[in-house]
Formats: structure tokens, sequence, C-alpha cells
């Protein structure tokens, strides 16, 4: 049986590898509405906007990134809770950790197998015009 600190580091590890992934896909969203807002801006003012202006809007997008962290101040506390935790909760973490570490897992493959499943509408509608020689209007 595992101990209740290596289940806790376990999930620990499982939970910020789900959190980088979905960190990435927010910041490629950021990045490209960030584009959008600075083209829309442009377009409505009819001029550049200042250094000031795209530095308030890359700040926002930066804040949007920040991954979060676990908390070491929990990991001492189940450490010290390591005697009192019975067999019942360390399976239950044990497969809180098995669950997170599947779901992951499952999802990576599913994406690799079907690379269309995660693609937004308009790209699949493009891919299937291009597919017999249409091109969709922009």
């Amino acid at each position: 049986m595992s101990s209740y600190k290596a289940l806790f580091k376990e999930l620990v590890k499982e939970l910020e590898i789900i959190a980088g992934n979905s960190m990435k896909v927010r910041r490629k969203d950021a990045v490209s509405n960030q584009g959008k807002i600075i083209q829309y801006l442009e377009n409505s003012s009819g001029a550049k906007l200042s250094a000031e202006k795209l530095k308030t809007i890359q700040a926002e997008v930066e804040k949007q990134s920040i991954q979060p962290r676990a908390d070491p101040e929990l990991l001492k506390r189940l450490v010290k809770e390591e005697a009192v935790a019975n067999e019942r909760d360390v399976r239950h973490l044990s497969n809180v950790v098995a669950f997170l570490s599947s779901q992951r897992v499952y999802c990576d493959l599913l994406e690799r197998y079907n690379p269309g499943i995660s693609m937004k509408q308009e790209d699949k509608v493009r891919k299937t015009a291009r597919r017999v020689g249409l091109d969709v209007p922009e």
C-alpha cells in the first residue's frame, strides 16, 4: 500500500499536468483574442494603438495565463495526518489519482486518433470545403 504522502504527491503531479495542458489552450485562445481586440480597436479608431494601450492588453493576457500551484501547507498537514489516515482514505486517494491519470491519457489518445474533435466549427467547415476544392468566404 502506498503512503498517503506519496499518493498526495502523485495527485499534485497529475493536477499540475492537467492544469498545464489547460493553460496551453487558454494561452493560445488569449493570444488569439488579443490579436482580435487589437485589430478591432485599430479598425474602429482608424489609427495605431499607443504603446501603453498595447501593454495593457498584453498584461491582461499574461494575467489570464498564470498557472495555479499546489499549496505546500496542505502537504505538511497531510504528512502530519498520515498516521491518522485509515485505509479507506488511502484507497480513495489512490482511486482519485488513478482516475485523473487515466482521464488525462484518455483525452490525449482521443485527440491523437481524432484530431478534428477539438477543432472549432469554423475550421471544420473550412477544411471540409477545401477537401472538395472550394474556399469559404471570409
